[in-house]
């Protein structure tokens, strides 16, 4: 480290400031952040969920608080009011905390409050995904991904790779309340290396799929039994190309679908 210019102290040349806090935008400041905020947590009765080191968990009797974190954004709920109130409280004396009220919008997913649950859905981020890559106005088509599919020598010229990274990541988004699109996106993660022109076309297919299903998501029942049901399917040495198998499984907790994959 140097002294910058402007700041430079021409008695002591060889002296730096000492950094006493994280600031942001330096590549620790995450990691500092969550550091403070989870140790906070931790002394406050909470501790880390199993399956997510971002989820933390407070019982209290019959009480339970759940407090979801992803970076600065911050999500909590939990069957007693009282402890939450008193938990932002807390919170917001000892961090510089900005209370958004009830859940609406959260990292691209979007929350609709029913009488007898909630509605997850992604419509605004697919919008204005369609509108980024200029096909709002393509016709919409029933299915993501087509069953067979001839291919030509054209079809196999190389496109920019990065502009298709750029295309599948944003689709990858889109798995966490579409599950419908969960298999075709995984096909096309499985050419990021060259990608050719029909490659890209099976984006756009699903970019067509999306045209007509923006107001699509998952609902989650707030009544619903606690029985753990588990859906699985596989198709053995199902691709013509590799002879590799398909697998997928969607995890239902009663009604809600808690988790869904395809590889």
């Amino acid at each position: 480290m140097e002294q910058p210019p402007g700041f430079i102290n021409e008695d002591l040349p060889n002296h730096v400031c000492k950094l006493n806090r994280s600031l942001y935008g330096l590549k620790q400041a995450p990691r500092a952040w969550f550091d403070k905020l989870s140790q906070c947590l931790l002394h406050l009765g909470f501790y880390y969920g199993k399956a997510n080191s971002s989820l933390f968990i407070l019982r209290k009797g019959q009480s339970i608080v759940l407090l979801l974190i992803y970076v600065d954004d911050i999500i909590v709920t939990g069957n007693d009011n009282n402890i939450i109130s008193d938990l932002i409280s807390t919170l917001s004396s000892e961090f510089s905390l900005k209370d958004s009220g009830s859940l609406h919008y959260f990292f691209r997913l979007e929350v609709k409050y029913l009488p007898n649950g909630l509605f997850v859905s992604q419509t605004k981020y697919t919008r204005d995904l369609l509108e980024h890559t200029k096909i709002m106005e393509c016709t919409p088509i029933n299915t993501p991904m087509a069953l067979k599919s001839i291919i030509t020598p054209s079809d196999e010229q190389p496109i920019d790779p990065t502009r298709y990274r750029q295309l599948v990541g944003s689709l990858q988004y889109l798995t966490f309340t579409r599950p419908a699109i969960v298999h075709a996106v995984n096909k096309a993660c499985q050419h990021f290396q060259a990608p050719t022109k029909v490659d890209l076309q099976a984006i756009k297919r699903i970019l067509r799929y999306l045209k007509g299903t923006m107001e699509h998501g998952i609902r989650f029942f707030k009544q619903s039994f606690l029985r753990l049901t588990g859906f699985y399917d596989a198709n053995w040495a199902g691709c013509t190309n590799t002879r590799r198998s398909t697998s997928r499984y969607c995890i239902f907790l009663g009604a809600n679908c808690i988790s869904c994959s395809s590889k």
